[in-house]
């Protein structure tokens, strides 16, 4: 390395800090404190078509207020109405569906496909062992069958891979971690709103809408006993009850660990060890340029409101701010770079073939082969052979930096066992990096954009404690409507979901970057760019088959970077 690169990368040191776990919130995971403002923060080419997205979702949030107001003064307030006004006109189709005067029928088939197809499509798991899902959540298999609408063996089921679950006891975990102690019941949850921990289960059924049919749903699982029953479809209201804490739990756990954990804050060592270690030509520097872009920025703003109850996340959540956070600090220690590998987190879920309809999972596999093939043709023309990643002692400090616990601290950044010392093991460790700041932060960050803007259907905050008995008199539609966010909260929401639908440019796109004007890359690019186009294709043969349109994969679709 010159002396010139060697003062260079001195100075990117001095400039891009980690914050000190002292001060950090989120400790141990990694959190930059300082960089180069100029060549990090957003410039004219971001703010110019991101502004009258954000200004327009301002005036909406305005005027839905002063709306509001005078329907108060006039005696015309309508809480449900309220929520659908917020479009500006009328609501998303699965919005329709899911409205109270639709059919149990259309809201279980909508609910059981977000759980594929949804915002967050993470946590469906596979069940081969019936007798331990029983000891999670007492199930009836008269009343699951009655869901079905025909005999149902639960054994069969789960012997031939239909049977599944929901469980979020990592939010249990959560809770009790920040609370150090193990009796987080449900009373001791209770305060303006509630954090549930429901568990649901989900059966394969070809016929059904969506291929997957729900059953049954715990609003908080590990905590048996009379006052928390297992609800079922034809509890009617105390269904429609449950299934809003389910989604509640979902919102949650979609924001702490499917979009902050696994793509916002999983890049943030990235962001930061390869200024600091690669000298600005360092070919892994300019492959992962346009994928670090502006992602310190984002994260930084993202930081600032899991830390401040004034701003929006400790408006509209049902988990505290605290509670959050140590959701995110949580899903740190459970899962590691290689865990979160596509296949990887597929098989650990048992759903690697099974439902046979899962657009997640379809539609995110067709990324692989062109990342892949892309890096790895890339690496290999930057790299002459094995030996060479073995001497490239930028790179290995740049390994070295991300594994360190006071510096990047990502956990399992190679698979155990494995060293960087081959452009194969190279190259796999880059795909992931791509695959994780473009395609998975895309599946999260917009279907979010897209479901969470309607209320009642997922609302962020439930602020009602779940009923002791789901035979309850109170178990009904004021129930549900009341437990509901108010529409100031709900606004905010919308306008969060709104503002945030801004795409800054497209995966793979380079020109703007000087990996495009790359000799060596140029080739590579090429390909990846044709096989982009044939995965878009793709995508869109499949969305004729669907009970709704899966478009948060397509590459037209998808940026480069986690820049919003």
């Amino acid at each position: 390395m010159s002396d010139l690169s060697v003062q260079a990368l001195a100075a990117a040191q001095a400039r891009y800090r980690y914050m000190p776990l002292e001060k950090n919130y989120l400790a141990p995971i990694a959190m930059a404190e300082s960089w180069p403002w100029l060549a990090e923060q957003y410039g004219p080419s971001w703010l110019l078509p991101f502004l009258p997205r954000f200004l327009a979702s301002q005036a909406r949030h305005f005027f839905q207020w002063i709306r509001t107001a005078v329907e108060y003064l006039t005696f015309r307030y309508d809480k449900l109405d309220s929520y659908d006004q917020l479009f500006g006109g009328s609501p998303p189709e699965f919005a329709q569906k899911f409205k109270t005067t639709g059919s149990d029928a259309e809201h279980d088939a909508v609910f059981a496909w977000w759980r594929i197809a949804g915002a967050n499509a993470l946590l469906l798991r596979r069940e081969p062992d019936l007798a331990a899902l029983l000891a999670r959540i007492p199930l009836s298999s008269e009343r699951v069958a009655r869901a079905c609408g025909r005999s149902v063996s639960l054994e069969d089921a789960a012997r031939s891979d239909r049977l599944f679950a929901v469980d979020f006891s990592l939010l249990l975990h959560a809770i009790r971690s920040q609370r150090k102690r193990e009796d987080a019941t449900r009373d001791s949850r209770w305060g303006e709103k509630y954090l549930p921990t429901p568990i649901g289960v989900f059966l394969a059924v070809p016929d059904a809408p969506g291929g997957l049919v729900p059953v049954a749903i715990q609003i908080d699982g590990q905590d048996p006993g009379e006052h928390n029953p297992v609800y079922y479809p034809d509890d009617l209201w105390g269904w429609r009850i449950a299934k809003a804490y389910f989604e509640a739990a979902d919102v949650t756990f979609q924001a702490g660990f499917g979009h902050i954990f696994s793509t916002h804050l999983m890049m943030e060592p990235f962001s930061m060890a390869t200024p600091r270690q690669l000298p600005p030509s360092h070919p892994v520097r300019l492959l992962l340029q346009p994928h670090t872009r502006f992602t310190l920025t984002t994260n930084q703003a993202g930081y600032k409101v899991l830390i401040d109850r004034r701003k929006i996340y400790g408006e509209i959540y049902t988990a505290t701010l605290e509670q959050l956070r140590h959701v995110t600090i949580h899903s740190y220690h459970q899962y590691g770079f290689v865990d979160l590998q596509l296949e990887s987190d597929l098989a650990r879920r048992g759903v690697e073939h099974a439902p046979l309809r899962y657009p997640y999972r379809d539609d995110m596999r067709l990324w692989l082969q062109p990342i892949g093939e892309f890096v790895g043709e890339y690496v290999r023309a930057v790299y002459a052979d094995d030996a060479a990643v073995q001497r490239d002692a930028a790179l290995q400090a740049w390994k070295q930096e991300l594994e360190d616990p006071a510096r990047g601290a990502v956990r399992t950044l190679l698979p155990p066992g494995e060293a960087l010392d081959t452009r194969a093991r190279l190259a796999n460790l880059l795909a992931q990096v791509l695959f994780i700041a473009g395609p998975r932060h895309a599946s999260q960050h917009y279907s979010a954009n897209y479901y969470y803007r309607y209320t009642p259907a997922f609302p962020a905050g439930v602020y009602l404690p779940p009923p002791r008995k789901k035979d309850s008199d109170s178990v009904n539609f004021a129930r549900w409507l009341a437990m509901l966010p108010t529409i100031s909260r709900a606004s905010d929401q919308f306008r969060s979901n709104t503002y945030t639908c801004f795409h800054y440019d497209r995966f793979g796109n380079y020109e703007r970057f000087p990996l495009g004007n790359l000799p060596e890359a140029r080739e590579p690019i090429a390909r990846l760019q044709e096989a982009l186009a044939a995965v878009e294709h793709t995508i869109e043969k499949r969305q004729a088959e669907r009970l709704f349109p899966y478009e948060f994969a397509l590459p037209s679709r998808v940026p480069n970077s986690i820049n919003i």
